[in-house]
């Protein structure tokens, strides 16, 4: 059976995990993270806060709660 992991472990794993892009990086000179084509049907624009809802969820119940106290 193989002994629980550690949070040390855990720890080093996740750093190695997050400076894999960067070294990556560094060695070829190009990015290796996928990247989303830009497609043409997408536009931006500005919207004013009152056009936009906050569905169920703990911020939700987070933000009723301390409106009304």
């Amino acid at each position: 059976m193989t002994p629980p992991l550690s949070r040390r472990a855990l720890l080093r794993t996740a750093i190695l995990l997050a400076a894999a892009p960067g070294v990556s990086y560094a060695a070829t000179g190009r990015a290796s993270a996928a990247t989303l084509p830009a497609s043409a049907v997408w536009t931006l624009r500005p919207f004013q806060l009152g056009e936009v809802t906050l569905g169920q969820g703990l911020f939700t119940t987070s933000t009723r709660r301390t409106r009304s106290t």
